[in-house]
């Protein structure tokens, strides 16, 4: 369990976030045939073994709704926070003319 675990966690918030991640992704399945949703939550699950904070868990669990569904930057914003929206925007893999690039052309 994490070290940091005094944080308190907005549970309303990670709810909230894979309520979204999961509407947002809707019938995508990953190349084993799971429900596309279940690599955010690996991923949040990951993450928060390391830095156990809302903003952190959240972002983990939106990482690939701007480049992989219909959500946009400005409805994370809205309906979360322009931080979170940001860290999504800073994970995402696509170019400013709106084209999908490698993960190896983001680093």
């Amino acid at each position: 369990m994490n070290k940091q675990a005094r944080n308190k966690i907005d549970f309303v918030e990670i709810k909230k976030a894979i309520h979204y991640a999961k509407k947002h992704h809707g019938a995508q399945r990953r190349d084993g045939g799971e429900p596309y949703y279940s690599h955010p939550l690996e991923v949040a699950y990951t993450v928060s073994d390391y830095l156990f904070r809302t903003d952190t868990i959240a972002t983990s669990i939106l990482h690939d709704t701007l480049e992989d569904t219909d959500m946009t930057f400005e409805m994370i914003k809205s309906i979360f926070s322009p931080l979170i929206a940001n860290k999504v925007l800073d994970l995402t893999r696509i170019s400013k003319d709106g084209h999908k690039i490698s993960s190896a052309e983001t680093v």
